[in-house]
């Protein structure tokens, strides 16, 4: 393991790294019971001790008990056989507070009149979080908006955010944790690589691929993967190259992550709560579906796209 860089030490060193040593357990927390969320929750709670955290009381309850809120068979029986050191809560403090990671995996709805995705919800939770555990390393799993995570972390002014899509396929949300394809991490550091150990340590094999780029790349890079999944189209080399243009993009990092979709399989229905849904949990296939069924011309969703 490489020794990270001064502005990582400090927050690396509070989450139990050890320079050339094994990983210890850590105190985690993930907010939102989400796909996203519960996914990442249960993966981590192999070898950490994991805290979840939702507004819902029934999604809290069924996690407790042992039963997903998802129609995905791999998800219910890990959550009902596997030894796990997971609990859920309603309270944010309960998770949060003491926690050295906190995965964020709220959904973030698209809105069809502002052709943008809401993100109120999700600031709100970020500026929770730090405000609870200032030293936490906060990894935003969430579908956002490109330049979305450099943003925050102005408005914050904390350099602890980092982004890191959860590339999930509706049905399949285990499987993709499990036996992922391609990690795309939204920085170019040490402690970047030390999170994508992380993240692969509890899988059943390491990715594919592992991608490090810069926060925009990777975020958008997550638009496209799941406009990719509704409409399996990619764009030409030149569209890709005016978006990255107009965006202030890495040509070569787009690039590099779209030469991966073509291995993916097309997306389903989204999963449905088996019990009544929470406010808390979207549709995510919604948002693509709404983009995908727009004008012809525009190739990216339409909080991405080119004018």
């Amino acid at each position: 393991m490489m020794v990270p860089d001064k502005r990582s030490v400090v927050v690396l060193l509070s989450a139990g790294w050890q320079p050339g040593g094994a990983q210890a357990p850590l105190r985690m927390a993930v907010v939102g019971a989400s796909p996203a969320g519960l996914s990442s929750a249960v993966m981590l709670a192999q070898k950490h001790h994991v805290v979840l955290q939702d507004a819902s009381s029934l999604l809290v309850h069924m996690i407790n008990a042992g039963l997903s809120p998802y129609k995905d068979p791999e998800l219910q029986h890990w959550l009902e056989y596997q030894p796990l050191n997971l609990r859920a809560t309603l309270y944010p403090w309960d998770a949060i507070q003491g926690a050295q990671i906190v995965l964020v995996g709220l959904p973030t709805d698209y809105i069809d009149w502002a052709h943008t995705v809401d993100t109120a919800t999700l600031d709100h939770t970020l500026e929770q979080v730090l405000t609870i555990s200032p030293q936490a390393l906060v990894v935003i799993e969430s579908t956002v908006p490109v330049g979305y995570t450099r943003t925050r972390m102005a408005a914050l002014q904390s350099s602890n955010l980092m982004v890191c899509p959860a590339a999930l396929r509706p049905g399949k949300i285990m499987r993709d944790r499990l036996r992922p394809k391609l990690m795309v991490v939204g920085e170019r550091s040490s402690r970047a690589r030390w999170l994508a150990q992380l993240l692969s340590d509890p899988a059943q094999h390491a990715p594919h691929r592992v991608l490090y780029c810069g926060s925009a790349e990777a975020e958008a890079l997550e638009l496209l993967r799941q406009r990719f999944l509704i409409t399996r189209s990619v764009p030409t080399h030149e569209e890709l190259a005016r978006y990255a243009k107009k965006q202030l993009l890495d040509l070569d990092e787009l690039s590099q992550g779209l030469q991966q979709f073509r291995d993916l399989e097309p997306v389903q229905p989204a999963p449905r709560p088996a019990a009544e849904p929470s406010p808390s949990v979207s549709n995510a296939a919604h948002q693509v579906r709404a983009v995908a069924s727009g004008p012809q011309s525009m190739i990216f969703p339409a909080h991405v796209a080119m004018a």
